[in-house]
């Protein structure tokens, strides 16, 4: 039942990068608690400066909100932060008076109920297939379902001769409209209550819709986002109470069951962006979890609303006197709700004193009634907000974001490239984490079976975050170890050549600047040579430029901006075609607070992206907080400069210690990681004989690094190994056993053939030398 999308192995998901993270997963190193568990040294991510992160929040209190801030940043689980997802599935319970319970691992959480919805569609539904939704229906639902998806939406007509309600006749006939359009109807989709009605479904009507996908075996997507809005009888009855009374929850129609939740309207609070999905299938979880990266919410945010949630004499309270105050409100306005443009009110909106005669804003389906409920929480637990102003922060929803931290942003992109360029705050696209901004420039600028080319290695997370719901194509440019893999006019040629004989259509090239996996900047040579076959080709250039922060030796960062500048190109129509992704993940080390951006100088695929940005917008509360960080020169400066030096050491470290096992890394300036040549350790030179290697060094090791296969490497032998994402002393350990490694298997071939230990390579015989060394500063160190 599930769409070829969401159950098909080509979008990445089985790469030994991402199976190097499930061993991790499953036995992960821990100093004194595991300590023969795997080091995790996939994960490129930078710990090595949180301290002057945490010594400036500690010097300004009111901008952070909570107390272990780092492991908050840090956290980008999938799955969520347990606290919060049990905090979340306990106040669904609530507000159905407990009359059903959710279970946490069937709950996978999403960047707004707009990123669930989507989500859902895109597992259920291939491109033109089909959903039935009752009409009248929220109008984003033609976006959110359908633009991105592929999927159509048939109308399920309902009346007002019988108040709006669904009907047998009116479900067959949607079914039979959608037969004779050659539709494949792949299930129902409901909201309840009903948005724009404000009804809630009767039980009639649930045991209709349960009877009716069971008969066609359909799905049924219910969207409860309303459901603590209910302010009089009939009482709000979920889908999963009727699932339970039947006694369905387990079955197959069970299955076929999901629900789409938020916090945007029963807590108010739509600036957070928090969604939800929850099914009994485990298989839509699974998928709808892996797809949850392009969408992810900040764990700032999780945090502060697990505490809020967990406080239960609040949550009774707010929900009563919430729904108390939507029934008073709801019977002051004795007519109906009249929608006014939102064009019309953006051009002139209504303020008490700056504005009086403007138009008022009614058609936004917003809960501002018990604010005041949750500032007074706030006020008595001052170590969770963070900030004053909770009220509008919380609503803020503009999807062009808060003013004030893009205008921080782009300052702080414009200082890593020492401001040899500038930044436009209104060219900015905020998108919740840079894979979500990756993703989103494919769908503006690629059709479905359209390619880019992207130079080897790449980034292994590539092959699901641009192909997998977008349906693009990757194309490789082979670059090769003899030029230290740099990407040239003849293999850029022949990339395009092999596109061609495949019949693709090319529509740009994908880099990343400094390179991710190799850790080095592209040349000036490199960059003019790109502008100049986007410019010969008509193609666009997208630059993912998110380790620009981590250059930590000669050559400097250049961006592709910068060249741009320089040869008077920004403003024309090859300048119009180059475009930016940025994020904070790696350059301030905060990939759980989802911050990602796309620069672009084109206003239509600024435009277009700022549209699709909905589907994964960052906390409004993350946006405020980061404002403040990155409007601190002071602070921005001296984090730089520090975080530079403390990456340059760490890396000479390990590459030191590498060399004295006679493996030798790729020469590199930048990022978190190495690209290590471990040719000499191979049994065969192969990508078997690679990947039989990794897995010694995986499983017997216990080290999670990257294989250059799964980077699309053209040679066997070289690996990723990430330095910056453990302590010092982790990373000594980490070396000592790859040392020990070495030792037994060079003592093994030595047992095999002495014969030929003559002909061993240099790095056989020093490695007594290293571990004598390591155990003898260990030994003056206390075992440290």
């Amino acid at each position: 039942m599930l769409s070829s999308k969401a159950t098909c192995n080509s979008h990445g998901q089985d790469s030994s990068y991402f199976l190097g993270w499930e061993e991790y997963d499953k036995n992960p190193y821990h100093p004194t608690d595991n300590p023969t568990g795997i080091i995790q040294m996939g994960l490129a991510e930078n710990q090595l400066s949180f301290d002057l992160l945490e010594s400036w929040l500690n010097n300004h209190p009111n901008s952070s909100g909570f107390e272990g801030f780092k492991e908050i940043a840090l956290f980008q689980d999938y799955h969520g932060l347990p606290d919060f997802k049990n905090a979340l599935v306990d106040f669904m319970s609530e507000i159905r008076e407990n009359k059903v319970r959710f279970k946490p691992n069937n709950l996978v959480l999403t960047a707004g109920a707009t990123s669930a919805n989507e989500t859902l569609m895109f597992c259920l539904a291939d491109p033109g297939d089909a959903f039935l939704i009752p009409t009248p229906y929220y109008p984003g639902f033609d976006r959110d379902l359908k633009w991105r998806t592929g999927a159509e939406i048939v109308p399920i007509h309902c009346s007002s001769s019988n108040g709006f309600r669904i009907t047998k006749q009116a479900l067959e006939d949607a079914y039979q409209k959608a037969q004779n359009q050659n539709l494949k109807v792949k299930g129902v989709l409901v909201t309840n209550p009903s948005n724009p009605l404000g009804t809630s479904l009767t039980l009639h009507e649930l045991h209709l819709l349960i009877n009716f996908i069971s008969s066609k075996n359909l799905h049924l997507i219910s969207d409860e986002i309303y459901s603590g809005t209910v302010f009089s009888s009939p009482s709000f009855v979920s889908i999963m109470e009727v699932l339970n009374n039947k006694g369905l929850t387990n079955t197959e129609v069970g299955k076929r069951v999901h629900i789409v939740y938020s916090l945007s309207k029963d807590l108010g609070l739509p600036g957070f962006r928090i969604g939800a999905i929850y099914s009994n299938d485990e298989l839509v979880v699974s998928a709808a979890t892996k797809m949850s990266s392009f969408g992810l919410i900040s764990s700032q945010t999780q945090y502060l609303l697990s505490q809020i949630l967990a406080d239960k004499k609040f949550t009774k309270n707010y929900l009563v006197e919430n729904r108390k105050r939507l029934k008073q409100r709801h019977e002051m306005m004795e007519k109906a709700l009249q929608k006014t443009g939102w064009e019309e009110y953006d051009k002139n909106p209504y303020h008490p004193t700056g504005n009086p005669t403007g138009i008022i804003q009614m058609g936004l389906a917003e809960n501002q009634l018990s604010f005041d409920l949750l500032e007074s929480w706030l006020t008595s637990h001052p170590n969770s907000s963070g900030f004053e102003g909770f009220k509008e922060i919380a609503l803020f929803q503009d999807y062009h974001g808060l003013p004030d931290f893009k205008n921080a942003l782009v300052d702080f992109m414009s200082e890593i490239r020492e401001n040899k360029v500038r930044f436009k705050p209104n060219n900015l696209v905020l998108t919740a984490g840079a894979t979500s901004a990756n993703e989103t420039l494919m769908f503006c600028l690629a059709d479905p079976g359209d390619a880019f080319l992207i130079p080897t290695p790449y980034y292994p997370g590539f092959d699901r975050d641009l192909k997998w719901r977008t349906g693009a194509e990757i194309v490789p440019i082979h670059c090769s170890s003899s030029n230290g893999f740099r990407i040239t006019k003849q293999a850029l040629e022949d990339a395009y050549q092999k596109a061609q004989n495949q019949n693709l259509k090319v529509k740009g090239v994908l880099v990343t600047n400094p390179s991710n996996p190799l850790g080095t900047s592209l040349t000036l040579h490199e960059l003019h040579l790109l502008i100049n076959f986007i410019s010969s080709k008509n193609l666009h250039l997208i630059s993912d430029e998110i380790y620009s922060g981590t250059v930590f030796s000669s050559p400097s960062f250049v961006s592709i901006m910068e060249v741009l500048n320089n040869k008077g190109l920004t403003n024309t129509e090859v300048g119009k075609r180059v475009h930016i992704v940025y994020s904070l993940s790696k350059d301030l080390g905060l990939p759980g607070f989802r911050i990602g951006a796309i620069y672009s100088n084109d206003e239509l695929v600024v435009s277009a992206a700022t549209k699709m940005s909905s589907f994964g917008l960052i906390s409004s509360q993350t946006q405020y907080l980061l404002s403040q960080i990155l409007a601190d020169k002071k602070f921005t400066k001296n984090y730089l400069v520090e975080n530079r030096k403390r990456l340059k050491q760490r890396h000479e470290m390990m590459e030191k210690a590498l060399q004295k096992t006679g493996i030798r890394c790729l020469k590199s300036n930048a990022g978190l990681f190495s690209w290590v040549d471990m040719r000499c350790l191979l049994d065969t030179q192969s990508f078997e004989g690679e990947m039989e290697l990794w897995k010694k060094i995986v499983y017997d090791v216990g080290l999670n690094i990257s294989p250059g296969s799964s980077c699309h490497c053209s040679e066997p032998g070289w690996f990723r190994v990430c330095f910056a994402n453990m302590s010092k002393e982790t990373l000594v350990l980490a070396m000592q056993r790859l040392s020990s490694f070495v030792d037994s298997t060079a003592k093994k071939t030595n047992r095999q053939s002495s014969r030929k230990s003559k002909s061993l390579p240099k790095w056989v015989f020093s490695l007594s030398s290293f571990t004598t060394a390591r155990s003898g500063k260990n030994a003056a160190n206390g075992g440290a």
